[in-house]
């Protein structure tokens, strides 16, 4: 005879048709003494109002890997299902997973994301919920870290793999290395600072590549925020003269010229173009310096 499985217990079709009127048990929701058939129907609705919900009080550390929880309630699902534990004091910090399998109130699991770190007393746990781990779909708003674990994020079948933040956002790897890099139609973002009061500031968290139209003299040419001293940085600078022409740039002394020893002689007619290379090793305590281009217009 089929069997069905509700908070718990195990009950058969005779059950709900209300035979074996006389047969009192302990319903798993707690109710004693009641008819079979009756602790039948509450486990049924018990179990559809937990809607695959529990809590825990497992004392376990955020990680990847085998972790198994001691419910309160005996959870329904099946192995495979996805899951989710969450802090029951912090919602920042949880445990994705797929369930291994449930053994009455015992639920063992194979987590493979994260968020948030530490050792968590008390959970909250829901299954079939979730995204998938090392293959599958990632999607919705994370509201902490995904840590991979040095898991691979792959696609399949020569899908692409596409990170779009949204709007003005950026993909921002805080100065980590990017390996093995293969680029396909690239660019870099070239940005227009302006100067103010003789002095021009290229700040090179906005970007490495800049055009400067001079609308006057600049005795005060600064670089700010080069790489760290041991990484190569570097900045490209087109100086274009307004329409007045005549302004003139006053190098910095760490600049050191790489051609002749000299800082160049530019053409300041009206709208004439000067393309410069700079580089340095040291943070911009020395700053390599190269004209590219001059008289361009």
């Amino acid at each position: 005879m089929t069997t069905f499985t509700f908070n718990g217990i195990a009950y058969d079709l005779d059950d709900f048709l209300g035979y074996g009127l006389f047969d009192r048990v302990t319903a798993g929701t707690g109710d004693t003494n009641i008819p079979r058939w009756v602790a039948a129907h509450f486990d049924a609705i018990a179990d559809a109002a937990s809607n695959g919900q529990s809590t825990s009080t497992t004392s376990l550390a955020i990680g990847t890997g085998t972790k198994v929880f001691t419910t309160a309630t005996t959870m329904v699902g099946f192995a495979g299902m996805r899951g989710v534990a969450i802090n029951s004091s912090d919602a920042s910090e949880k445990m994705y997973f797929e369930v291994t399998s449930i053994s009455g109130t015992t639920l063992t699991t194979s987590v493979d994301i994260t968020e948030g770190s530490g050792t968590i007393a008390t959970w909250n746990i829901k299954l079939g919920v979730g995204p998938s781990g090392s293959a599958g779909t990632l999607s919705g708003n994370m509201s902490g870290n995904i840590d991979v674990n040095s898991y691979s994020i792959v696609s399949s079948s020569n899908g692409d793999i596409n990170i779009v933040p949204n709007g003005t956002g950026k993909i921002n790897v805080q100065d980590k290395q990017i390996q093995r890099a293969k680029f396909i139609d690239s660019a870099e973002t070239r940005t227009t600072p302006s100067s103010s009061s003789g002095t021009l500031t290229l700040d090179m968290t906005n970007g490495n590549v800049f055009a400067v139209t001079l609308t006057e003299n600049i005795p005060t040419l600064q670089f700010t925020n080069w790489p760290s001293s041991g990484d190569e940085g570097f900045c490209k600078v087109k100086f274009i003269q307004d329409a007045t022409g005549g302004r003139s740039i006053t190098f910095p002394a760490a600049v050191r010229w790489r051609e002749n020893g000299t800082p160049p002689t530019l053409t300041t007619t009206a709208n004439a173009e000067s393309t410069f290379l700079f580089t340095t090793d040291n943070a911009g305590t020395d700053i390599d310096g190269y004209l590219l281009a001059d008289d361009l217009a």
